[in-house]
């Protein structure tokens, strides 16, 4: 998360906050430490601009722009990665990928048999009617 002022965390509550995407992992991590905001979707390689042209009051940074949201004069508010660890203890989820039953394991098996020191596989029936 980065904004214009050096806010704290709990300074987020009612802003109006540029994201990602509503259904995003990133967006699902901040809704999960403060859920009391506007969102606001912005494509992601325009967040830093949008915060830094007053579009939104802070932003959810992702991908190259946690690593250069000081390039506009930004300031960094929560690391949701850290904050995830602190109450956690694990790494924050990157996303994760549903495929539906009726597909077959024959067909889906490749995709998970690239290595992936993240990757957690749960397979579980579905109710036919999903």
């Amino acid at each position: 998360m980065s904004a214009r002022e050096p806010w704290h965390a709990a300074q987020l509550r009612g802003r109006r906050i540029g994201v990602p995407g509503m259904m995003t992992s990133a967006s699902l991590a901040l809704r999960l430490m403060e859920n009391d905001f506007e969102a606001v979707v912005i494509p992601f390689d325009r967040i830093l601009g949008a915060v830094r042209d007053g579009e939104a009051e802070a932003g959810l940074v992702i991908h190259e722009g946690q690593l250069t949201y000081a390039d506009p004069g930004l300031r960094k508010v929560v690391d949701l990665g850290q904050w995830w660890h602190d109450a956690t203890g694990l790494p924050l989820p990157q996303g994760g990928n549903a495929v539906h039953a009726a597909i077959g394991a024959r067909v889906v098996a490749p995709a998970y048999a690239v290595p992936s020191p993240n990757k957690c596989i749960q397979i579980r029936p579905v109710p036919a009617d999903l």
